[in-house]
């Protein structure tokens, strides 16, 4: 059995001899004999003894008390005084030191062989409780253990830094204030299933000294020790497990949407050619009544009503077609002010029900821009409905106010509400695809989004200013342009008859109602017009007759417009100059591309009576030119 090492600092030699025969003789060794503090420091560096024996009453610059604390510190040596009675007092003071032991003289063998071994047990015990402690510190987790009467005993550093406490303020802390204030009683069920089962596991929120929540996974453990029955609550941080789960929510509830948002551009363009080509009929037809001069004013407003109303289902069709990303912007020049104003007046009945009031400064005289207006709308509407969603969350009313000026060389657009305003940690989310501040199913948070997207394709741009309990101000900003689009879509310019070249026209639609339509309306503007139902009769019709313009659907059933566009070609190429496409849905990415191909002109029904005659007399004026060519 390996002996225990002493090195002896004793100022007298004989006293410090006679303790080295003690020592070897009950079985210790004794490594040196020291005279002084300093001396000491040096041997124990070389030696590495167990345990010090040190003469309280050493005499030097160092005081014993001083000289055990340092072998302690540098060491970590147990030592031991050798004390006389005189000196009791003094060793209450060195009780408060790292010092594990004191003898006083005169002692026999076996009482300094007893001291030195508790003095070294207790050292043993001391290493591997603060081992233990080093453990816990390291410990990813959380431990705290306390009474059942909520009194912390002591925690790790991992729960003071987790939870931002010092130790000293942590133990003063009762375990109650460590968790959402808002779930006390929860945390009492907690406590009763540990005194009653013995354990709890399970998660929930604990607060931080800052008032800020984090969610844990926790084991809770009753342990009786003695009498007396304490907890250990082992807690694991798992903030970024949370995080992690709330963006795979976020996707899944983002696919969701997006497959629900594909299902609306199905079902878009499923509708779309259904509703347009009886709606082409329906608008038409009012308009050629509106011209007849013996209509009484009362039925001439209500057929006005009629073909408004159309021409309002069309805009709506073909923002859901725009919302579901699947439509083609029509470019035209377009009065902001007109369109502001209406779109307010599709809110005026919501706003006034909803008791707020809407206000506006625009500035008169304002040029034109090239722009999609229905497009416009639609950014204009949803920002519109969120102001009122707000205001009316918020103060159950309010005040919407919306401007309009030119500043430099664009037209600065605002919408101002008086609602809650919008946190600063949001400013810069409220554009992002899906962000929403509304609860689950209240909104897509596609809205601002697409509107964002849909200023940014027309060269402008749009951004909110806001302050939290303030409001919100939109701001679109839209760069005026001088050139008309070249996408080939009509003007609105007004056509007389007078000056349209008159010719003979063949219409191809499978759709009753539009070839009356387009029979009726075209042959009062002087036209000689045809009608076949489908593009095969049309093609034997044109082997054998010569025709001006052609007017075609382009989605038939057997030939289809594509296929039609193509047999033209082979009849004679100078046919395709004279085609115009009529679509009532969605233009598919194949039927872009033919369009964009061939450049063929095109009009998307409804159409307004204005609009086609545009395109014919266009179409109309190639054809005789090709005729004085050839």
């Amino acid at each position: 059995m390996k002996k225990v090492k002493v090195l002896i600092i004793e100022a007298e030699g004989i006293v410090a001899s006679k303790i080295q025969s003690m020592l070897e003789g009950i079985g210790y060794d004794v490594s040196a004999i020291v005279y002084s503090a300093e001396e000491a420091i040096k041997k124990i560096k070389e030696l590495r003894p167990d345990v010090v024996l040190i003469d309280f009453t050493l005499k030097g610059h160092i005081h014993s008390i001083a000289v055990a604390e340092r072998i302690h510190c540098l060491f970590d040596i147990p030592s031991v005084f050798l004390a006389t009675n005189a000196a009791r007092e003094i060793l209450q003071h060195a009780e408060l030191t790292n010092v594990f032991g004191h003898i006083f003289t005169p002692f026999i063998d076996r009482e300094l062989d007893t001291n030195i071994k508790l003095t070294l047990h207790r050292h043993k015990t001391e290493v591997r409780l603060k081992l233990m402690g080093e453990m816990l510190d390291k410990s990813m987790s959380g431990i705290i253990l306390s009474d059942i009467n909520d009194n912390i005993i002591y925690a790790n550093e991992t729960a003071l830094k987790k939870r931002g406490y010092t130790r000293e303020d942590f133990l003063l802390t009762k375990v109650s204030d460590l968790v959402d204030s808002r779930k006390k009683g929860r945390y009492k069920q907690i406590l009763q299933e540990v005194i009653d089962k013995g354990y709890f596991m399970g998660e929930f929120n604990i607060a931080r000294k800052d008032g800020s929540l984090m969610p844990v996974e926790a084991t809770l453990t009753l342990v009786r020790s003695g009498k007396k029955d304490y907890v250990i609550s082992i807690t694991q941080d798992i903030s970024s497990r949370k995080k992690i789960e709330k963006e795979k929510q976020d996707i899944e509830y983002k696919a969701q949407v997006s497959s629900r948002l594909a299902l609306v551009g199905e079902m878009a363009a499923g509708i779309a050619h259904e509703i347009n080509n009886p709606l082409t009929g329906v608008i038409g037809f009012a308009q050629i009544l509106q011209k007849r001069e013996d209509l009484p004013n009362d039925v001439r407003k209500k057929l006005s009503i009629i073909s408004e109303g159309g021409q309002r289902m069309g805009e709506i069709i073909g923002r859901l077609l725009t919302f579901a990303r699947q439509s083609k912007p029509s470019i035209t020049l377009v009065d902001i002010n007109k369109t502001i104003r209406s779109t307010l007046s599709l809110m005026r009945y919501d706003m006034r029900t909803s008791n707020i009031t809407v206000r506006t400064k625009l500035e008169s005289g304002l040029p034109c821009i090239m722009a999609d207006a229905g497009q416009l709308k639609q950014v204009f509407l949803n920002i519109v409905v969120n102001a009122k969603q707000e205001m009316e969350s918020s103060h159950g009313g309010g005040h919407l106010e919306v401007r309009s000026k030119l500043v430099d060389n664009t037209i600065q657009i605002s919408f101002k509400d008086n609602g809650s305003g919008i946190a600063k940690k949001n400013l810069e989310k409220v554009f992002d695809p899906f962000f929403t501040t509304k609860e689950v199913g209240a909104g897509t948070g596609l809205g601002l989004s697409l509107s964002h997207g849909i200023i940014a394709e027309h060269g402008g741009r749009l951004y909110v200013e806001s302050k939290e309990g303030e409001g919100a101000n939109f701001v679109t900003v839209l760069p005026l342009t001088t050139e008309r689009s070249k996408s080939g879509t009509a003007t609105d310019d007004p056509v007389e008859a007078a000056d349209m070249v008159i010719g003979r026209i063949l219409v191809v639609d499978d759709e009753k109602m539009i070839r009356d339509y387009l029979e009726h309306m075209l042959r009062e503007c002087g036209h000689h017009v045809d009608v076949e139902r489908n593009a095969r009769a049309a093609v034997k019709r044109l082997r054998n007759e010569k025709y001006d313009v052609i007017l075609a659907d382009i989605k038939m059933p057997g030939m289809n417009g594509r296929e039609f566009y193509q047999v033209l070609q082979e009849i004679g190429t100078h046919l395709v100059d004279r085609v115009i496409f009529m679509t009532g849905d969605i233009i598919g990415e194949e039927s872009l591309s033919f369009l964009k191909n061939t450049e063929v002109r095109h009009i998307t029904k409804p159409f307004e009576e204005n609009s086609l005659k545009v395109l014919i007399s266009e179409a109309m004026s190639s054809s005789r030119s090709h005729r004085i060519r050839s």
